[in-house]
């Protein structure tokens, strides 16, 4: 197995575990459970290692189902020169520093700026003090843990002590810098174990635009040299507040459709999403998890609210990665590495067609303003508000405007048909779809029937990463030559 070995002068020794690549050919996204490389990691790792003047430890090209480096067990039996190389690197740190800081380097596939930082132990407010079951040591907990977190903060990184990621996993490398493996009676293993008491272990999961090129990344890698550069204080500081005390959202998102920009903004107690489809073919994305602090109507960048009256709003300023195509989600690995980090700023905002009864029409006009890096799109169109599970949606939906002004929700088979501000409730819902088009036939509870035959003008394939779960697509369609809107559809559907 190729490593890449770097032997810098400071008391830092970097790993990056999984920065190799799954050969796609060879395993197809879908049809196993397959884990995911980390991608960029690898090129990271060594950038760090340049900046801090830091050893570091790299795996530039394995794949992870093959081998996975992040387990003792499997380093040890499938890639013992890993775990020799690791023990080298710590030993020549320790000969010239009293202590030595290990951090590994991973991946968190989401696109909000944010950093989850494991240290072997479940966050509570004892843990955070260090010691124990912990990989790092009380001083390390109470300066320059906290001086970390806080160095992000300041360039708009969010930072939390191992919500989603605390590296406390018999199994994790983490743990060979605790006190799990001293006895160990494997001899590599137990080497490592026997650094413990003088290293101060890290497991960094960095959200994508942390790890693509760009300013995120480099943000990331100046918060790195602030909290471990040599001369940085050493005062005990608290880590920021990081439960989150506000009640979680209903779930609410926005479908709209407009001349040269089509899009979808979801948040719900999970997380968020916002999708941009500009009508020269390229898919924009956004998705973030509700770890750490959050108001319930935002997640880091993203922000959807809702009034009374039933109008909607959408504001977003941050990262979003640009794919060249929309098929990035049938190969997940192979699709993030065409992304490339851009900075989108969007104010949408829906006011409902009209108000009937005790609820306002989820129809209704869309204006607003989306920045893309350097392009800009003044939408003026239309959309949709409905309530929508971040998670794949796995019933089919379709919420179009038809060229005669006929609206129709549905999803399954149960909907509404608006006419002239009249709602009429769907009794069945059918469509048919080839490559191109898509029709829809829909029969509402009075007798009233509606044949739609619409153009796909995007098409977003989804192929969840679990064996046998069943594919998705997400479709903007037309009607004639406008802009008609969304349709969710299922492998099976229309067949």
């Amino acid at each position: 197995m190729p490593l890449n070995v770097v032997k810098g002068r400071a008391p830092i020794v970097l790993v990056a575990p999984h920065g190799g690549r799954r050969d796609s050919e060879r395993r197809p996204w879908g049809g196993a459970a397959l884990k995911m490389n980390d991608l960029h990691t690898a090129a990271l790792a060594h950038d760090l290692a340049a900046r801090l003047g830091a050893s570091a430890l790299v795996n530039p090209s394995a794949d992870r189902n093959d081998v996975d480096l992040n387990r003792v067990t499997a380093a040890h039996d499938g890639a013992p020169a890993f775990l020799d190389a690791l023990g080298d690197l710590v030993a020549e740190g320790l000969a010239a520093h009293p202590r030595l800081s290990v951090l590994t380097v991973h991946g968190w596939n989401v696109v909000q700026p944010a950093v989850d930082i494991g240290f072997g132990a479940h966050p509570d407010p004892h843990t955070l003090g260090g010691g124990g079951p912990c990989a790092i040591a009380p001083d390390f907990a109470t300066t320059t843990l906290p001086r970390f977190a806080a160095a992000l903060a300041a360039r708009g990184i969010v930072a939390t002590p191992g919500l989603r990621y605390p590296a406390r996993a018999r199994e994790n490398l983490l743990q060979l810098f605790t006190r799990r493996y001293c006895a160990d009676e494997r001899a590599a293993v137990r080497r490592l174990a026997g650094f413990a008491e003088r290293v101060d272990a890290l497991q960094l999961e960095l959200s994508l635009p942390l790890r693509l090129p760009g300013p995120w990344r480099d943000a990331f890698v100046d918060a790195c040299a602030e909290a471990f550069a040599s001369d940085a204080t050493a005062d005990p500081c608290a880590w920021p507040a990081w439960l989150d005390d506000a009640a979680p959202p209903e779930p609410i998102a926005l479908e709209f459709v407009a001349p040269g920009l089509a899009g979808l903004a979801a948040i719900d107690p999970h997380g968020g999403r916002l999708l941009l489809f500009p009508d020269d073919g390229r898919l924009v994305h956004f998705t973030g998890e509700r770890v750490g602090r959050h108001a319930p109507d935002r997640v880091g960048p993203l922000r959807v609210t809702t009034d009374d009256a039933g109008a909607m709003t959408v504001e977003f300023d941050g990262p979003m990665l640009a794919f060249p195509d929309t098929m990035p989600f049938v190969d997940l690995e192979r699709g993030l590495a065409t992304a490339t980090a851009v900075a989108v700023h969007v104010r949408l905002a829906l006011s409902p067609s009209h108000v009937g009864g005790d609820d306002a029409c989820p129809f209704g006009t869309v204006r607003g303003r989306a920045r893309v890096g350097d392009v800009t799109y003044d939408v003026a169109g239309h959309g949709i508000r409905t309530r929508r599970e971040v998670a794949l949606a796995p019933r089919r939906r379709a919420g179009v405007r038809l060229a005669d002004g006929t609206v129709l929700i549905v999803r399954g088979d149960d909907g509404i048909v608006c006419r002239a501000g009249v709602h009429r409730t769907v009794r069945r819902c059918a469509l048919r779809l080839d490559e191109r088009a898509v029709r829809l036939e829909v029969e509402a509870d009075d007798g009233l029937r509606i044949t739609a035959d619409l153009r796909i003008l995007h098409r977003l394939p989804v192929v969840p990463g679990v064996p046998g779960a069943e594919p998705i697509a997400f479709l903007v369609c037309m009607d004639g030559d406008r802009p008609a809107g969304w349709l969710t559809v299922r492998a099976g559907d229309g067949r």
